[in-house]
């Protein structure tokens, strides 16, 4: 992941919030929307189209936010779109190619979301706006192919909430704003990353354990949504 210290931020960066939170509430509310529609349809089309466009309006604001860094958004953000790119590409091959195939392409996206953080923190260009395209490319991973495996039928359908919580989440705290954080960070990114390994492989794995791995890691997803849920009560109560 990348991050950026506020002591670290420019101007232009903290300005930035505005935007993002009114882009990030849409998005939340576009994926939930889009993701009813897919259930009902089985055509996943319309949760690509509209993320394509969704990550397109964040770009938009590129200029803005990244001015003065190398190659308009720098190094570190591009592998990053490398990412988003390979995640689109793979989604395009989910309904026709070899398992395997889209295997191979899902692993190297995954695999570079540690690149894109070790290249951010050797070039110094830690940002909130690449933190947050980052963590925006995770969501929108876990959404697609906790909705595709379903729809599979590799896993069983009620992993489409852990799939779909962090856009339940951020309508939360688009009205409730921020809370206290029970579990840890490093409790979080562990789940976080099984859950990630789990969908990477729920459709080359045998069906058993497939839908045993992702009950486990879709459970800890929900249990760990569940932990801030409940920060939020106990903060609103000091």
């Amino acid at each position: 992941m990348v991050l950026k210290t506020f002591q670290n931020m420019s101007p232009r960066e903290l300005n930035s919030d505005a935007f993002y939170k009114k882009w990030s509430f849409v998005a939340s509310i576009g994926n939930i929307l889009f993701l009813i529609l897919v259930i009902n349809t089985g055509l996943i089309f319309y949760l690509l189209a509209f993320n394509l466009l969704s990550f397109a309006a964040y770009l938009s604001q590129a200029k803005k936010k990244m001015h003065g860094y190398p190659f308009v958004i720098g190094y570190a953000n591009w592998i990053t779109l490398l990412r988003l790119t390979l995640i689109f590409t793979a989604a395009a091959t989910l309904t026709w190619a070899n398992d395997y195939i889209t295997f191979i392409i899902l692993t190297i996206a995954v695999a570079l979301d540690g690149v894109d953080g070790f290249v951010a923190r050797n070039y110094k260009q830690q940002t909130q706006f690449g933190a947050r395209l980052d963590m925006e490319t995770d969501a929108f991973f876990v959404l697609l192919l906790s909705t595709y495996h379903v729809q599979e039928g590799n896993v069983p359908f009620w992993i489409i909430w852990p799939g779909v919580m962090r856009y339940i989440y951020g309508v939360f705290t688009h009205f409730a704003g921020s809370g206290e954080e029970i579990t840890s960070r490093k409790f979080r990114a562990t789940v976080a990353v099984l859950f990630f390994i789990v969908l990477l492989s729920a459709s080359i794995i045998p069906h058993n354990l497939s839908i045993i791995a992702s009950s486990i890691a879709g459970g800890l997803i929900l249990f760990s949504f569940g932990m801030s849920f409940i920060g939020f009560f106990l903060s609103s109560l000091k």
